[in-house]
């Protein structure tokens, strides 16, 4: 599942969802208190662009699922760094409102891929310390544990830093989310992996509120290739404002959309470039349902 990350497409944060690193983007009161979320007198705007063959990541989760029993927590890590020579993705990024955008991506070529190394990569600020090494080819993993308490202390800086190598060193640091993050709207039943929908329907996503992290909400369109489409909607998080919408009548104004694959997810992003490759380091906290079950992606299909 992680592969997908390769492509800037299916990383909300490169679409700037993050914060980089030495840039001032702490949401301020009129950020967080008084943009309107859906709002229907926003226009859209349209960037075209070229997607970038080099990319980083660095991705943790850990956190509490309360449904599962006393073994409740989990924490995995992994990392990857990959130059994509010859791939090229024309892509089109449409702004549909303050939270939400449309992003299109035709596979011109795939061209090769090469994993690259970045080092030793250390991880601290967490229960203990976490060291990761590369075990092929510009992938890294191996941290993984079942049960246990997190890893996580909310609100705490947490930093990783690579020593360097084809990819050049680099350190970067964001604060912990909360242990989990409660979805309240869509209701979801448990079990619940499809739903119909009518065509070009907004649909609200609720969450009970939280002061860590960002809540970004997916909609990876279903559609045969070369052409990637996804609808991303992002939020910082703040005890004022816990909603968004995705706004499915305005891209419907772009393109149908006939299904979709719903994807939710709490985290906390940072962005740097380490010489010529952008680098996303992101944490992770579960997505929870009100009844403290594991939320999972579903299915949403369109008529």
């Amino acid at each position: 599942m992680r592969s997908a990350v390769w492509t800037c497409f299916l990383v909300p944060a490169c679409d700037g969802g993050g914060q980089t690193e030495g840039d001032d983007d702490t949401p301020t009161d009129s950020d967080s208190d008084t943009d309107l979320v859906g709002d229907t007198d926003f226009e859209p705007t349209t960037t075209s662009y070229e997607s970038s063959t080099l990319s980083g990541f660095v991705t943790m989760t850990s956190g509490e699922v309360p449904a599962a029993g006393p073994a409740n927590t989990f924490t995995a890590v992994s990392a990857g760094f990959l130059n994509a020579e010859g791939k090229v993705e024309e892509c089109v990024r449409r702004q549909l409102t303050e939270d939400c955008v449309d992003l299109s991506c035709e596979v011109i070529s795939v061209g090769g891929f090469v994993g690259v190394s970045a080092g030793t990569i250390d991880l601290v600020g967490l229960l203990q310390p976490i060291q990761l090494v590369e075990i092929y080819e510009g992938l890294y993993g191996g941290f993984f544990v079942p049960t246990g308490p997190s890893y996580y202390t909310p609100g705490q800086d947490v930093t990783v830093t690579a020593s360097g190598g084809d990819v050049p060193a680099f350190s970067l640091t964001t604060p912990a989310p909360n242990q989990n993050l409660t979805l309240i709207e869509p209701d979801r039943a448990p079990g619940s992996t499809q739903v119909t929908l009518p065509a070009a329907t907004d649909i609200r996503y609720t969450w009970a509120p939280t002061d860590l992290g960002a809540v970004t909400v997916s909609l990876y369109v279903l559609q045969p290739p070369p052409t990637l489409r996804s609808i991303q909607c992002s939020r910082l998080g703040t005890p004022l404002v816990n909603e968004t919408i995705v706004p499915l009548a305005k891209a419907a104004e772009f393109a149908e959309i006939p299904a979709a694959l719903e994807s939710v997810t709490y985290t906390s992003t940072v962005l740097t470039v380490a010489g010529a490759y952008p680098v996303t380091f992101e944490l992770s906290s579960p997505v929870i349902t009100q009844t403290g079950e594991l939320y999972q992606p579903r299915t949403i299909l369109f008529e």
